[in-house]
């Protein structure tokens, strides 16, 4: 319960602290009096909008802060998933700068507005004009009836199996998606494989094929300067390797009378089988050597297809053209198995579907039993309220589109005379006929909705006399409850 409001700067108010019983509490006045002002401010601290014009000074912010006992409401859970430190009483408060700027705390820690209303929410229940308007909503409807049954197990069981069944239905459409994708391009991605196979890509292949054009296109100018070198090395008129070979006799010849420690003989032996060597070689050379057209050709038409593949595939590299080579391989192979994990993600659909199916029935079955209680509560409480002849009735309608809160329509139905069959509340109840439902709605649900503050605001609306006092005993019984 609300411990102390307190409210600084906000429309006509300077300060205000007020300090609620733990019972029931009226606040009353004239029009004008400043009511809706007190509303307005605790709807800050209930995660409502705000600007700049709820300020009472321009200079000053306005602040808005409940203290409030939280001790028996099990919400130790939700401040550790919102990484706040848990304090009994809480305090939230709400701060609107002079520059628009609104803050949200919860003990003194800064928080997102969602986070603060989230708390609010499940500590302070406001009713009010608007909110017997929204007895037409559906989703309020729902909420109004899973409240009262009790549903929170069986909707979590339910929000579960639908967000298994979304998961598996999702994945199933992506794998749908994909092979009606793969297939779509199966025959060019083929033919784009099978032509990048064709080339026989490997590292350093453009390099070789460019080495090879270049000696094939010089393969005259290669084979004359081979022979010439033959020549200078094994010619008639003395080569060079007959020219060494004398050279080293002469050596040889004098080599006892040079110093002991000379090598000379031994290097010109070395240099001699060095050059023979290297005879040897350019022999084998000049025989490797041939003028190919043909084999020319083949290299020529060899690089020309790598460029054209280059140029089709938008890239400068045989690296990456092996890349989308592995790329397509991949993507042939994948859709070959493709159909199988169709198949398997069709029937993982079909059981979370089943499951869904499961979950959704528990729930209605849930709120048909409520629906048929709680309709005999209101219907009860509403006669006592002046409206002897009224009947009420919730129906549920079980259907076959799964929402967030179920697949079933709920409908509140009504009639205040006699031989008329109800119909859609939002339809037929007037202004006053709408406080006392509301009402009603509110006594049955008090004991069931674990809120330890419930805000009636202008519930007596279109009403007086008789059925004004009892209502006002209602809410007193109410209040007990409201600890």
């Amino acid at each position: 319960m609300i411990k102390k409001l307190y409210v600084a700067d906000y429309a006509l108010i300077d300060t205000l602290s007020l300090t609620p019983t733990s019972s029931m509490n009226i606040i009353t006045g004239e029009t004008g009096a400043g009511k809706s002002i007190i509303m307005g401010a605790l709807s800050l601290v209930m995660g409502e909008r705000a600007d700049t014009s709820v300020l009472r000074n321009d200079n000053k912010k306005c602040v808005v802060e409940a203290t409030i006992d939280i001790e028996n409401y099990n919400l130790e859970e939700f401040f550790k998933e919102n990484d706040i430190d848990y304090e009994n009483p809480t305090i939230i408060r709400r701060e609107i700068a002079p520059t628009g700027r609104s803050r949200a705390f919860i003990n003194d820690s800064p928080v997102l507005l969602e986070t603060l209303s989230a708390l609010s929410a499940r500590l302070i229940d406001v009713h009010s004009q608007h909110q017997s308007l929204s007895l037409s909503r559906h989703q309020y409807r729902t909420h109004i009836l899973d409240s009262y049954c009790g549903n929170d197990v069986l909707m979590t069981l339910y929000r579960t199996a639908l967000s298994d069944y979304k998961k598996a239905a999702r994945l199933l459409d992506e794998l749908i998606e994909k092979n009606d994708r793969l297939s779509s391009n199966e025959e060019l991605n083929r033919y784009l494989l099978q032509e990048l196979e064709n080339a026989a890509l490997y590292i350093g292949m453009e390099e070789e094929i460019e080495e090879t054009i270049e000696r094939l296109s010089n393969a005259q100018k290669i084979k004359e300067s081979l022979w010439t070198a033959d020549e200078l090395l094994n010619g008639e008129v003395k080569g060079v390797i007959e020219n060494i070979r004398q050279l080293k006799g002469e050596i040889a010849a004098i080599s006892r009378f040079l110093p002991a420690e000379s090598d000379v003989d031994a290097r010109m032996e070395n240099i001699l089988i060095e050059l023979k060597d290297i005879s040897s070689e350019v022999s084998s050379l000049m025989e490797e050597v041939d003028e190919d057209p043909a084999s020319l050709s083949r290299y020529e038409d060899k690089l020309s297809t790598l460029h054209s593949l280059y140029r089709k595939h938008n890239v400068k590299t045989v690296d990456e053209l092996l890349g989308i080579q592995h790329r397509l391989k991949e993507e042939v192979a994948t859709l070959t198995d493709m159909e199988n994990e169709i198949n398997e993600a069709r029937v993982e659909t079909e059981k979370a579907l089943a499951a869904l199916k499961e979950a959704g029935d528990n729930l209605y079955k849930a709120r048909v039993i409520g629906s048929r209680e709680l309709s005999a509560e209101i219907e009860s409480i509403i006669k006592d309220l002046g409206m002897k002849d009224a009947r009420y009735v919730i129906d549920v309608t079980h259907g076959d589109r799964y929402e967030a809160d179920g697949c079933d329509e709920i409908s509140f139905l009504f009639t205040a005379n006699a031989g008329s069959s109800p119909a859609p509340l939002e339809k037929t109840a007037s202004g006053g006929e709408l406080s006392r439902v509301m009402m009603a709605i509110k006594c049955s649900l008090a004991s069931k909705s674990h809120l330890p503050t419930l805000v009636l605001d202008e519930i007596d609306t279109g009403i007086s006399g008789e059925v004004a006092m009892k209502m006002g005993r209602l809410m007193e019984k109410m209040s007990r409850n409201m600890k």
